[in-house]
């Protein structure tokens, strides 16, 4: 893969990311924590986390059973 399609998916991305982890519940004592987990999981894999799922996700045997917990 070119090193300009890898830099165009890494920007799509974290752009999903974003838009994953907008908090739209009101400033309390329970808001932040979404966009603080989504920072700490994306330092240990070094990119976005949609883009990790998808990676993993193509990598899946066809008739694989899948599981996404949310």
């Amino acid at each position: 893969m070119s090193a300009e399609r890898q830099a165009v998916l890494y920007d799509f991305g974290d752009s999903v990311d974003r838009l994953c982890t907008f908090d739209l519940r009101p400033p309390g004592p329970t808001s932040g924590y979404i966009g603080r987990f989504s920072m700490a999981v994306r330092e240990l894999t070094g990119a976005p986390l949609a883009l990790t799922a998808a990676q993993a996700l193509h990598q899946v045997d066809a008739g694989s059973t899948v599981v996404i917990a949310t």
